[in-house]
C-alpha cells in the first residue's frame, strides 16, 4: 500500500511512502527513485510551496533537507599540543639578552658608551684630520657622507 505525503522533491514530484516505511518518488518512466529529499510542501489549496526554515521541523527526518551551518570565520583555536610545541620552539630559539649599556674600551684606553658611539667619534675625528690637511676637504667624497 502506497501512501502519498504532503511533500515533493526538487522536480515537484510527490514523495510517497512504501509499505515498509521507505520513501520514494515515481520517475517519468515509472521507475522508483529511492531516498528523495523534500524541497516543496503541498499547501491547503493544493499548490506547491517551497520549504523554509520555519516549516522544516514538520518534515520527516528521512526526507528532510540538510541545512549546512555557516563556516566559522578565522582560524580554529590552537590545540594544547600545538601551543606546547610553539612554546618549546621559543625556548629552544631563545637568544641571549642584549644589554643596552655596553661600555667599549679602545686599545688606547678610551672608554665609549657603545660601539656605535666609538665609530661616530672616530669618524668625526677623521673628518677633522682631513679638514686640517686640505682646505678643499669639503669636496672630498669621504666627507660628503
Amino acid at each position: 500500500m502506497m501512501n502519498s505525503t504532503n511533500f515533493a522533491n526538487s522536480k515537484q514530484r510527490v514523495i510517497r511512502m512504501g509499505p515498509r516505511g521507505g520513501f520514494y518518488v515515481s520517475k517519468a518512466d515509472g521507475q522508483k527513485k529511492r531516498n528523495p529529499v523534500a524541497r516543496f510542501r503541498k499547501a491547503a489549496d493544493g499548490s506547491m510551496v517551497k520549504l523554509t526554515k520555519t516549516n522544516l521541523p514538520n518534515v520527516p527526518e528521512a526526507i528532510r533537507p540538510a541545512r549546512a551551518t555557516p563556516k566559522p570565520l578565522g582560524r580554529p583555536p590552537a590545540t594544547n599540543s600545538a601551543k606546547a610545541t610553539k612554546m618549546f620552539a621559543k625556548v629552544l630559539n631563545k637568544k641571549a639578552p642584549v644589554t643596552k649599556n655596553v661600555i667599549v674600551v679602545s686599545p688606547g684606553g678610551t672608554l665609549y658608551k657603545s660601539k656605535r658611539a666609538k665609530v661616530a667619534l672616530e669618524r668625526a675625528a677623521g673628518k677633522k684630520k682631513l679638514l686640517r690637511q686640505n682646505p678643499f676637504a669639503a669636496l672630498n667624497k669621504a666627507l660628503m657622507r
